[in-house]
């Protein structure tokens, strides 16, 4: 194991700690090896493309996702209570009744007929937004995720789908027990416009070093037959 650190070695040194640790093996059909000593030397040699090269492509992508818009979501919770027996308690029964109720009103909050409900209400935008419901068979609460790149209008459609999934499960499945019980404020989804340009950085770390790498081992194939000539 090698221990301290690099500081103020001389290439001479590292040449010593890495001239015969393998990088980056069969870059070419010939069977190219390169070590990190040699990789180090030529990305000292090509520093400005090294470097160039991840920069151009950290801030080409920092400009595009400008030019994006950003996207928020929205969670809605509802809550199916069980209805009562005359008697005011809650049986097994009741309980489980309710929790299929709940999987029913889960399956009409995305159904057709509510979004095209919902669309005569809000406008045709309202397709531009994601829906995404989820509940289980063993619980009575459902939630409802609501994405889009509107942060002021992600509550208004959110709250237009209960009701109208409340107003046809009511009328049409005889559920008066559907509630809202908490929402929450709109926040950002998707990976941040910074960790973007990260991401396109790091790619362009990559094509830099296979690009000196290329490039010497080139320079060096089509300077052999001069040298030869010479001699």
């Amino acid at each position: 194991m090698v221990s301290g650190t690099l500081t103020g070695m001389s290439w001479t040194d590292c040449s010593a700690l890495f001239g015969s640790t393998p990088f980056v093996v069969d870059l070419t059909s010939k069977g190219t090896t390169v070590t990190l000593y040699e990789l180090l030397q030529l990305i000292r040699r090509h520093l400005v493309v090294f470097l160039s090269i991840p920069l151009m492509f950290a801030a080409a992508t920092f400009g595009a996702a400008q030019l994006m818009p950003e996207r928020w979501g929205l969670s809605l919770t509802a809550y199916v209570h069980p209805t009562a027996s005359a008697d005011g308690i809650y049986t097994n029964a009741d309980i489980s009744a309710s929790q299929m109720i709940a999987v029913d009103v889960a399956t009409l909050l995305d159904s057709d007929i509510v979004k095209s409900d919902v669309a005569s209400k809000v406008g045709d935008d309202f397709y531009d937004y994601g829906l995404r419901v989820t509940s289980s068979s063993t619980t009575r609460v459902i939630t409802l995720g609501v994405t889009g790149t509107n942060r002021e209008r992600l509550s208004v459609v959110a709250n237009a789908v209960f009701e109208s999934a409340a107003a046809f499960a009511s009328q049409g499945m005889g559920v008066t027990t559907l509630v809202k019980v908490a929402e929450t404020v709109p926040y950002q989804v998707g990976p941040s416009k910074g960790l973007l340009a990260l991401a396109a950085g790091a790619v362009g770390v990559v094509i830099a070093v296979v690009a000196i790498i290329l490039r010497d081992r080139t320079s060096r194939r089509n300077s052999a037959p001069a040298h030869a000539v010479a001699s």
